[in-house]
């Protein structure tokens, strides 16, 4: 445990001569964390509590986490997002305390999901800045200590003293805490936001909120888990075969179109979330400028059009949804989403995809010039317009790569066959 903790001290020591926002979500997670400490630390003295009592004290953690991840929903322009991802996209491992019997293997997804981010700060600042090497490093390094001691000491899930007294409310975690001394000479946390904030901060719920509704359940969780059918080859194939795929572990894939839906101009940018329907329901955005950018977030089945040149568009954590565009200034961006279709009407440079399982592009004469950019994605398919006779032509994207070394380097190249 020492090794954990002692880890953790270092990414927060990285964080605040970082500064800014970073050192303001530090604060954030410490609180977290220590929280999290304190559930453990309880199990170590008392048995086993009523599923309510259990309930009661896994919520403090579980709030919690929800407000790291309310913050970087906040600061989602922020240069340093890629910094605030990969602490949000992994900071519910901490709520291993809630899963039984295999939290070890729970926490190795929350490391995969967090070196997605922390590998583009690690491209970004390799030859630029070695402090947010070290940072990103840090955190992984944390989140590996964490894994380790859970395997070793809570292999099945939280042990609590079976030996200890009898659990008492006043000792449940769930009660706030006095606020705990600063870490590493960091100043203490901002007070509170007023009422109106927090209220602001529901409406714009985090996609994490299913997740965080299953930890705050205890040990009800495991109540939902299906017997699985030793047929079933797919479910039996090992995690080291599984996450050779493009798609990653994801614990947003909890359902989450609960949350309540959006479509508004907010400042410099369009958000569109949370919506689903049960056919294409389509959504125009029109009366666009060029210095404004379009955030599409936890959609289903929904049509989407961007009318006039907007600067960027991204599009997040969505399924089985058509975008049309016109015209692009930089970049539009497909990340952890699932059956998308998209066809841009006039200029594009850059369309990234990461994450992203089944996607085809539709690509016009004006469109051609556009440079694509994917990662850990499959069933990538680009059609493009034969003008001739109107029709489009499928062209797969290589999903194989091949390594040679070639003297003094190695050299990736693409497999012919897709």
């Amino acid at each position: 445990m020492d090794q954990v903790k002692d880890s953790f001290e270092v990414f927060l020591q990285k964080s605040q001569q970082i500064g800014d926002v970073v050192q303001e979500m530090a604060h954030l997670v410490r609180d977290a964390v220590q929280s999290h400490w304190q559930v453990v630390d309880l199990a170590s003295k008392v048995k086993k509590p009523s599923q309510e009592d259990l309930n009661n004290i896994l919520k403090s953690t579980g709030s919690l986490i929800s407000k790291v991840e309310e913050f970087k929903q906040n600061n989602r322009a922020h240069t340093l997002f890629n910094h605030l991802a990969s602490v949000s996209e992994s900071i519910p491992a901490l709520g291993w305390v809630a899963v039984s019997p295999t939290p070890a293997p729970y926490v190795k997804e929350m490391i995969d999901a967090a070196q997605f981010y922390t590998n583009k700060v690690l491209v970004a600042y390799k030859d630029k800045n070695k402090l947010h090497v070290e940072w990103a490093q840090s955190w992984l390094e944390f989140l590996k200590n964490l894994h380790t001691y859970i395997r070793q000491v809570h292999t099945t899930g939280l042990v609590w003293n079976a030996k200890g007294d009898d659990f008492k409310p006043n000792q449940s975690t769930s009660a706030a805490p006095p606020p705990p001394p600063p870490m590493s000479g960091m100043p203490p946390p901002p007070p509170p936001p007023p009422a109106s904030t927090a209220m602001q901060v529901d409406g714009d719920a985090n996609a994490r909120a299913a997740l965080l509704r299953e930890l705050n359940q205890g040990t009800d969780i495991t109540k939902n888990l299906k017997k699985v059918n030793k047929d079933d080859r797919s479910l039996l194939t090992p995690m080291s075969e599984r996450s050779s795929r493009s798609k990653s572990p994801d614990p947003r894939s909890t359902p989450a179109m609960n949350r309540v839906p959006k479509f508004e101009l907010e400042g410099r940018k369009w958000a569109l979330e949370y919506h689903t329907g049960n056919t294409q329901e389509q959504f125009t955005i029109q009366s666009t400028e060029m210095s404004q950018s379009v955030n599409i977030y936890r959609c289903e089945r929904i049509m989407v059009i961007v009318q006039g040149k907007v600067n960027s568009i991204t599009v997040d954590s969505c399924k089985k949804l058509s975008l049309v565009f016109d015209d692009i200034v930089s970049v539009v961006e497909f990340i952890n989403c699932q059956s998308i279709q998209a066809q841009p009407m006039s200029k594009v440079p850059t369309i990234t995809i990461d994450k992203t399982d089944g996607f085809q592009l539709f690509l016009r004469k004006e469109s051609l010039d556009v440079e694509l950019i994917s990662a850990k994605s499959a069933e990538i398919n680009i059609c493009v317009i034969d003008e001739k006779t109107g029709d489009y032509k499928e062209h797969a994207i290589p999903e194989q790569l091949k390594t040679t070394w070639k003297g003094n380097q190695f050299k990736t190249e693409a497999m012919d066959k897709a």
